[in-house]
């Protein structure tokens, strides 16, 4: 990649990083970001200091570093989705807020949730490139960064913005990997699940993606090479990926056990606590959505999708979709494939009957980044 090409595929992503930023003043906080924030800062302290409570360990405290609700609480009583998002903007709460005091105190907690977003978009104009060109990057960096829906969460939600990235930085990185025979980058995919893992459990819905993703691009070797690559010299070059494969769910969950204190002294019965939290929430349909059953299946989420998504968007992610089937079927480009799983799967575990959305389509923007490559596909030639 040249230097022009670097400056064009980088530019729409730091633009919308510049723009985050200096905006992060025109956003309040998000209803449920204050208990994130304050879980957030009472594991960061305890992972800092090893205090569980905040005795003399800030000259300049957040106003989220609320005694009542310290470390010595949540070791206890911990419950809902997993605190990473939580732990991260702390940390950058630490930095620019606590020590440097460059920021204020709830733009350096968004600062954590901008910067999170930049890196996805940043990610999805980088892969765009590798596999289509120039000019579908552009278009596909563009789509995510000016979507509505992320553009604007990405300055105040602290779940969904961060868990989408993070989600398709693994699938991103795993591709790599696969399709590069670096097994570096399957780590690198799996330290990013376990990060995933740990700020929502939407994370889980990445390994049918790239299961599903794998069969098809192995599929497509055995069917271009037959079964000759399989051979000593082959699965000798490939041994350092076969580890990384194997290793990769160990090494997501123990990140995840490493990363919530909460789970230590009983990983089991506490992991069954917050499987039952996610029961709660993600089954059974509100009653308000009723109108939008049929059959059972849930079409709220798909009608979002339409009605919300600005017209030259949605258009381009149409049209990508159907260029994307063509390029799959008769043209057996994997990536297309990946991209059409990727953007599929999110949409369709929350239309399953007796499944619940609620509050639109935020719980699942992991759709989003996937929605965008579709649009950027359309310029491909």
């Amino acid at each position: 990649m040249n230097f022009k090409k670097l400056l064009i595929v980088l530019g729409i992503p730091f633009i919308f990083f510049l723009i985050s930023f200096f905006t992060l003043g025109d956003y309040g906080v998000n209803w449920d970001e204050p208990i994130h924030f304050i879980r957030g800062q009472a594991y960061f302290t305890y992972f800092l200091t090893g205090k569980t409570n905040y005795q003399k360990i800030s000259l300049r405290p957040s106003y989220f570093q609320n005694t009542s609700l310290d470390a010595e609480y949540y070791l206890k009583q911990d419950s809902g989705h997993p605190p990473l998002n939580g732990i991260g903007a702390a940390f950058v709460n630490w930095i620019f807020y606590q020590k440097l005091n460059i920021l204020g105190d709830i733009d350096s907690y968004h600062l954590f949730e901008v910067f999170v977003s930049f890196l996805i978009v940043l990610g999805v104009s980088l892969i765009t490139y590798l596999e289509f060109g120039i000019l579908p990057a552009v278009v596909a960096a563009f789509s995510l960064a000016a979507y509505p829906l992320f553009f604007s969460e990405s300055h105040f939600n602290i779940k969904d913005p961060p868990v989408a990235a993070l989600f398709g930085l693994t699938i991103i990185t795993f591709y790599i990997g696969i399709t590069k025979n670096k097994a570096k980058y399957i780590i690198a995919s799996s330290v990013l699940a376990a990060f995933t893992l740990g700020t929502k459990f939407n994370a889980v819905f990445i390994a049918p993606i790239l299961g599903i993703w794998l069969l098809f691009y192995l599929a497509q070797l055995t069917t271009k090479r037959g079964f000759k690559f399989i051979n000593r010299r082959n699965i000798k070059k490939a041994l350092p990926l076969i580890v990384s494969l194997i290793l990769f769910p160990f090494i997501a969950v123990a990140v995840l056990y490493a990363l919530w204190p909460y789970l230590w002294p009983d990983p089991i019965k506490n992991i069954a606590v917050i499987i039952g939290y996610y029961r709660q929430i993600g089954l059974g349909t509100p009653g308000e959505l009723s109108g939008f059953l049929i059959r059972g299946w849930n079409t709220y989420p798909i009608v979002w999708i339409f009605y919300t998504t600005p017209v030259p968007i949605l258009i381009l992610s149409i049209v990508g979709f159907l260029s994307s089937l063509y390029l799959t079927i008769f043209r057996k480009n994997h990536f297309a494939f990946l991209v059409l799983v990727w953007f599929l799967v999110p949409i369709f575990r929350v239309s399953l009957p007796k499944t619940s959305l609620y509050g639109g389509v935020r719980q699942i923007m992991e759709f989003l980044p996937p929605m965008a490559i579709l649009a950027g596909i359309v310029v491909y030639s």
